[in-house]
């Protein structure tokens, strides 16, 4: 398998998955690069194996992210082109707090 294919496949997993691979794949390069690695990169990839850690809080925030996300992307066109969002932008360049 491809880089590129390893990627779009990746973008296919739910967040849950994408945590749980990433967290899998840390692991792995951990245990891999123990033998013959510098005592410092051993020590940077704990670090970050330690600093990676799984929550059910932390995918929430995550999959509300990426539903906002989502749902700006959707509506983005209306707030670009629909006339009854865009009609106050003419107002943009007045000045808001002018003595009057």
């Amino acid at each position: 398998m491809t880089q590129a294919q390893i990627l779009e496949a990746f973008k296919q997993l739910s967040s849950e998955e994408k945590l749980r691979l990433v967290k899998a794949m840390m692991q792995l390069m951990t245990e891999n690069h123990t033998e013959g690695s510098s005592t410092a990169e051993v020590a940077s990839l704990r670090e970050l194996q330690t600093d990676f850690v799984y929550t059910p809080q932390a995918l929430a925030v995550t999959d509300h992210q990426t539903q906002l996300m989502n749902a700006a992307q959707l509506l983005l066109a209306d707030y670009v082109d629909d006339p009854e969002l865009t009609g106050f932008t003419s107002l943009d360049g007045e000045d808001f707090y002018a003595a009057g």
